[in-house]
């Protein structure tokens, strides 16, 4: 019998899981492939001539290898354009890491990087760029370039069906916490029949939150306000509730890393820069230097900064009584979450097992606009007290738009994985015809 344990079950309900595929793909590695893509490395401030790159040496070591068969010829040069394509256009975009000689990509939704993701062809080309940047190795270089032959799509949301049976929590699966209709997507899409609420173990929330109070809310028109308003609620939250000596801690979320990047480079945040952690991808890349990290953000008087990777799931314990005291730590986001869901977990990042806590958002009205495809003119023009509602009916109009796209995403991605599926099931010779057809080849 096949069990599938789940933690955090909505997340069954994210486009990348119910419009995702894993990808498999087929590496071909050796010396003759390294000396070929070296070989259109060097031409790729050149404009693409095939018929002399196929005369090369480095081409024709390859074929005569075995590593690529004649027959499959189509193959070699369809990788040679696509190579000297990518090289062509610079260094590539998407960010990555180097562990231990290999390049590393963040891995989606978790707060860690891993050296088993692959970009294909574009991570080919960081790796020489990585290699001129003195990153890494001659050797390192030679141990991962590779040649990819894509063996069709399996979709995540198919995956379930091999199970059966799924059990899995999350502290979200109320329908207010969710987007609409998702419940219907657990039972059809997934097969969760059965849905079970378990009242907490401990009393009544302590958290101090008040969507309609326009000190818990908080507007800015551009950067510059948006991080000067952060600075205040910093300092403003900081200072006990009581009339005593200790302090309070305050966690500040961020949508991404650049812009906590920016915010902790601003003059606005000097006075806290030196005693701040900085919780990211980056900096907690070890989990003795994460779990350090989140150990501190609890301390009295401590800022830390943080990305929203580690709104879902982190447990920052309090261990010293004094903050109870002080009214608990803060918890600060400075952004509006797309996803009910998500500012869920952020908020119950404080005010856990019975503590005290509070809850805050600073707003940027340049993200809400690009978000939610307001006008800028009519988000200032909100009501302070009325803004939160505001949003929060604009999140769910976006989020039944993009159900139903997921939904028919998930169809989509349903006949590619059958088509792999059957080609599996049908045999070496088939599996060969499909990844050829997979790979624009020919018969």
């Amino acid at each position: 019998m096949r069990v599938m344990i789940v933690d955090e079950v909505d997340v069954f309900c994210s486009a990348a899981f119910l419009g995702g595929t894993f990808c498999p793909v087929a590496e071909i590695k050796g010396p003759q492939v390294v000396a070929l893509l070296r070989h259109v490395w060097s031409l790729r401030l050149s404009r693409l001539d095939m018929n002399s790159i196929a005369a090369h040496e480095s081409y024709r070591s390859v074929l005569a290898s075995g590593l690529v068969s004649a027959s499959n010829a189509w193959f070699l040069q369809q990788a040679v354009v696509k190579m000297h394509s990518l090289m062509s256009k610079g260094r590539p975009t998407r960010k990555y890491v180097i562990q231990n000689g290999r390049i590393a990509y963040k891995v989606a939704g978790r707060d860690e990087y891993s050296t088993t993701w692959t970009y294909e062809w574009e991570t080919n080309t960081a790796y020489f760029y990585a290699l001129e940047s003195g990153e890494i190795t001659e050797q390192q270089l030679a141990n991962n370039l590779a040649l990819f032959v894509s063996c069709g799509q399996l979709a995540y949301a198919r995956l379930p069906k091999a199970f059966q049976h799924i059990l899995g929590v999350t502290g979200t699966l109320d329908e207010s916490k969710l987007p609409p209709q998702m419940h219907d997507v657990l039972k059809k899409e997934v097969g969760i029949q059965h849905f079970t609420y378990c009242p907490s173990m401990y009393h009544a929330k302590k958290r101090d939150w008040d969507p309609t109070d326009k000190t818990y809310v908080q507007l800015a028109a551009d950067e510059d306000e948006h991080f000067n308003l952060i600075t205040d609620e910093i300092q403003t939250r900081l200072k006990p509730l009581k009339n005593v000596d200790d302090q309070r801690s305050v966690i500040v979320f961020f949508n991404d890393l650049d812009e906590l990047n920016r915010f902790r480079d601003s003059s606005y945040f000097n006075r806290y820069r030196e005693m701040a952690g900085v919780l990211t991808e980056i900096t907690a890349m070890t989990p003795e230097s994460r779990d350090s990290i989140i150990k501190a953000a609890t301390r009295q008087g401590m800022v830390t900064l943080a990305t929203k990777a580690y709104g879902r799931g982190t447990d920052f314990k309090i261990f010293d009584d004094r903050m109870e005291d002080c009214g608990g730590m803060h918890v600060l986001q400075t952004f509006f979450s797309c996803e009910i869901s998500e500012e869920v977990q952020i908020q119950g990042r404080c005010a856990r097992q019975g503590h005290r806590g509070s809850y805050s958002m600073v707003l940027k009205v340049g993200a809400l606009v690009t978000d939610f495809k307001l006008r800028e003119a009519d988000v200032k023009a909100w009501p302070s007290n009325e803004l939160y509602g505001k949003l929060c009916q604009c999140r769910t109009s976006k989020a039944l738009k993009e159900v139903e796209a997921l939904r028919a995403r998930a169809r989509e991605c349903k006949q590619e994985h059958d088509q792999t599926i059957a080609a599996i099931s049908a045999g070496p010779e088939a599996m060969a015809k499909f990844v050829r057809t997979k790979n624009n080849g020919q018969d």
